[in-house]
């Protein structure tokens, strides 16, 4: 499944070594499973909506941030 691409986003820094983020493109999340508080990756033909999440890697310790830069996810 395809996402929209993104919009220019801050410069995240990584909460453990504070070393800038690298952004690794967008995840597709189904939309259903993060009502329910689940983060299940959208896949191709399952025919729910997809929700488009930021997905960064710090370079240094390897920690990875997942982020909803245009607030799209449903409040839970």
């Amino acid at each position: 499944m395809s996402m929209p691409p993104s919009t220019p986003r801050p410069i995240v820094n990584c909460p453990v070594c504070d070393q800038p983020l690298r952004p690794v493109g967008r995840l597709p999340l189904r939309r259903d499973a993060a009502l329910a508080g689940i983060i299940t990756p959208s896949a191709a033909g399952d025919g729910q909506p997809a929700v488009p999440i930021d997905l960064y890697r710090c370079g240094t310790c390897g920690r990875l941030e997942l982020y909803d830069h245009d607030l799209m996810l449903p409040a839970i």
